[in-house]
């Protein structure tokens, strides 16, 4: 048995899963000529996807092949009837698409401030790489002298 469709765009997904959902606008139905499309707009992607006519609603998926990076997309839900030439936007939004844990590489989770916050860490122990170490000027950590704001603020972790 399969899982009952949602009627709406999920707000919240993943990169690399199946979305469907089952998409009902009683005014503007198949059987009258109208159809339905979904469009998804983000800083790295669009994705343009047609409603198949279901009944009285429309069957919206959005498929792992359609290869959607993480991030955040505004949405937009269009009907439109060739026969009239008519276009209506009947709802839109923002989804976010999550990163895709199954295919992400190391440390693609980690945020930015884990970063930062394990290249402070590793200066302040004496680890720093050289190459990380180029970039970094010298920090004194112990004593009278702070010139750092980042470092000032931080103060010593246990």
């Amino acid at each position: 048995m399969s899982a009952e469709l949602p009627d709406h765009l999920p707000k919240v997904f993943s990169a690399g899963e199946t979305v469907a959902y089952r998409r009902f606008v009683p005014d503007y139905i198949p059987a009258k000529g109208w159809s339905f499309s979904l469009h998804l707009n983000g800083a790295l992607a669009t994705l343009h996807k047609d409603g198949v006519a279901d009944g009285v609603g429309y069957l919206v998926t959005i498929l792992p092949a359609d290869s959607l990076p993480a991030g955040e997309y505004r949405f937009l839900e269009r009907v439109s009837n060739a026969t009239t030439g008519e276009a209506h936007n009947v709802s839109s939004g923002v989804v976010q698409v999550e990163l895709d844990l199954a295919l992400a590489a190391p440390r693609a989770c980690i945020s930015h401030a884990e970063r930062v916050l394990a290249i402070i860490e590793a200066q302040i122990e004496g680890k720093l790489s050289d190459d990380l170490a180029s970039y970094v000027s010298p920090i004194p950590i112990f004593g009278t002298h702070h010139t750092n704001p980042v470092t000032n603020s931080l103060g010593a972790r246990p």
